[in-house]
Order: structure tokens, then sequence, then C-alpha cells
């Protein structure tokens, strides 16, 4: 009864947050799905030490950034493919397709809180929450990634 109330209570958020940085419906609910899995299989051994809301954004952006790591494997096999083969590449697609690898580069916890910032629109003390760090250091986070992206993107 608890997680039926819990489920109901945070999906349609978490599916929200994973749509926006997933840009895919389907991946969405099966991340969305994941993260709920993953707590209900583990909830004995589990040690909350932030509220449940972080704890499940957290899991929620860790299933995304593995959603992405794996699309990137995927991206690089398929440039190893003949161009020619491929077709002409949209060149608004291969801008977006950029930018997530550069996002994807970035180190994890730098990468967290841009897309809980960026794609989610979470404020910085409500990403200190969820990261369980200073707001002061979420503040220098999100100035490192854009530095970073501007280097790797220009």
């Amino acid at each position: 009864m608890l997680f039926k109330q819990l489920y109901f209570e945070h999906y349609k958020p978490l599916y929200r947050f994973i749509v926006l940085r997933t840009n895919s419906d389907e991946a969405a609910k099966d991340l969305t799905q994941d993260v709920f899995m993953r707590l209900w299989r583990n909830r004995k051994k589990l040690k909350i030490r932030t509220s449940l809301r972080a704890y499940l954004y957290r899991a929620a952006a860790n299933a995304v950034i593995d959603f992405h790591r794996r699309k990137s494997r995927e991206r690089q096999y398929l440039s190893g493919l003949a161009r020619d083969e491929m077709g002409a590449v949209d060149d608004n697609l291969e801008l977006r397709t950029s930018l997530l690898m550069a996002i994807d580069n970035l180190p994890e916890d730098i990468r967290l809180a841009y897309t809980l910032s960026r794609y989610d629109g979470l404020k910085s003390a409500e990403i200190a929450e969820v990261c369980g760090v200073a707001i002061r250091t979420i503040e220098y986070r999100l100035q490192r990634a854009r530095e970073q992206l501007r280097e790797q993107l220009l």
C-alpha cells in the first residue's frame, strides 16, 4: 500500500524529469519504471540520508546518465559506419548530438548539477538538497559545466 502511494505521488514528476533529459517517451517510461523497481527491490537495504524525493531524483539522474552512456556507445558504433550509407545528417541533429556528447563528457557531479538545472529547472538550493552538498558547491559546478561545455563545443 505504501509503495502504491509513493509510486502515484512521484511517478509523473520523475517521468517528466527523465523525458526532458532523454527526449524519448518510451525511454522515459522504462527508466522511470526501473527507478521504482530498484527502489522496491532494495527497500530493505536502503539507507536514505536525504529526503525520499531527493533520493528518487538522484536515482533518476543516474538512470539518465546510464541511458546517455549507452546511446553514446551506439553513436560511436554508428559513426564508424560509412557516412554515405547513413545519408545526410541534419545540422540540428548533429548539433544536438554534439551537445549531448559534450554533456556526457562532463564529470559526473558537474553533469548531474547541470542537467538538474538546465533540463529540470531546479534551483541551486534544490540541486544542493538532491546532491547532498552546499549551495556554493552547486553554483561552482554549474559554472564549471558552462565553461567546459563552451570549451568542448567551440
